[in-house]
């Protein structure tokens, strides 16, 4: 089922004898004045109910400590903590100590970092995908079970602190400004679990992906050309390639050039037979093709999804 568009909206309620509770209402709406897909706000977080949400949660901590429950995990998140939440993960928030706590709170869906990960539901399946690439066997710990830590200079908060900026006013421009910023702060966190090892293990494959992204104009581009390029034998580069990304390259491609068109299906009006020629393609036979294996739906129908 695809994604519908994000939008939330909050309540407050009131029970006898309990304390206020700020609820967090799901509301799949399009909003033609918002950045579709993606919601970032302050919030003055109260304890929570147990609950779940369908899409994925960035929540940092500016000022108090607050419990944070998931499964069978309690961890304790102070000032500078943050925390990504999966789809469907149950979870809790409980004041630490009685205090409030002052969050950022930024709820995006997938297909914000990436068309192609409409029924994407776990980050850690959009990082293996573009325009991350943190491949197989790359993190050494579970991004949806991890708390991160900012730095001293406040990278993280400083761009969250922009994008509710951009968001708020939904300026020329702010969908790219709010998935650069989103796409660094992913970035950076991941930096704080990656085996340093295992990256350096994996260079070659991180460069043949580099070839990909960097020649996808290429009509007839395979992986025996860098092969070739780099003196090796072209059945143990193909054998790596899936071995670490878990695709062959001609899909890795594939992927790439069709992601490709559904950003620019997103943004413009511009012709099919120009997008799919700047992507690589020079058989429209192919491209719808490719397109349909990638998307479930022929281009014009994934053009019409986007106002659904």
């Amino acid at each position: 089922m695809r994604q519908k568009n994000l939008r939330l909206s909050w309540e407050r309620n009131y029970f006898t004898n309990e304390p206020s509770y700020h609820i967090q209402r799901q509301n799949y709406i399009s909003r033609d004045n918002k950045v579709k897909n993606i919601c970032v706000f302050h919030w003055l977080q109260y304890d929570s109910a147990k609950h779940n949400h369908d899409y994925i949660e960035l929540a940092y901590v500016i000022s108090g400590k607050m419990v944070h429950y998931i499964g069978d995990e309690r961890v304790i998140l102070g000032k500078g903590d943050f925390i990504f939440v999966n789809y469907d993960d149950v979870h809790q928030y409980k004041l630490h100590s009685g205090k409030t706590a002052y969050i950022i709170n930024c709820a995006f869906l997938p297909r914000f970092l990436n068309p192609m990960l409409d029924s994407c539901r776990d980050l850690g399946e959009c990082l293996a995908s573009h325009p991350f690439y943190f491949l197989k066997g790359m993190l050494n710990a579970d991004p949806g079970r991890f708390v991160f830590k900012d730095d001293k200079q406040k990278r993280i908060r400083n761009l969250l602190e922009d994008m509710i900026k951009e968001y708020d006013t939904s300026d020329i421009g702010s969908e790219e400004i709010l998935r650069s910023h989103l796409n660094e702060i992913i970035i950076h966190a991941m930096r704080q679990i990656t085996d340093r090892d295992v990256k350096s293990r994996d260079d070659l494959i991180l460069r043949v992906l580099q070839y990909g992204k960097e020649n996808i104009k290429v009509p007839d581009l395979s992986i025996n050309k860098f092969a070739e390029k780099e003196g090796m034998s072209r059945q143990y580069l193909s054998r790596r390639f899936k071995l670490v990304t878990g695709k062959t390259f001609t899909d890795y491609l594939r992927g790439l050039r069709i992601n490709l068109c559904c950003g620019v299906l997103s943004a413009t009006d511009r012709p099919i037979t120009e997008i799919a020629e700047e992507a690589g393609y020079r058989d429209m036979n192919t491209f719808y093709k490719h397109f349909k294996i990638e998307t479930g739906m022929s281009p014009s129908e994934y053009k019409k999804s986007l106002n659904q």
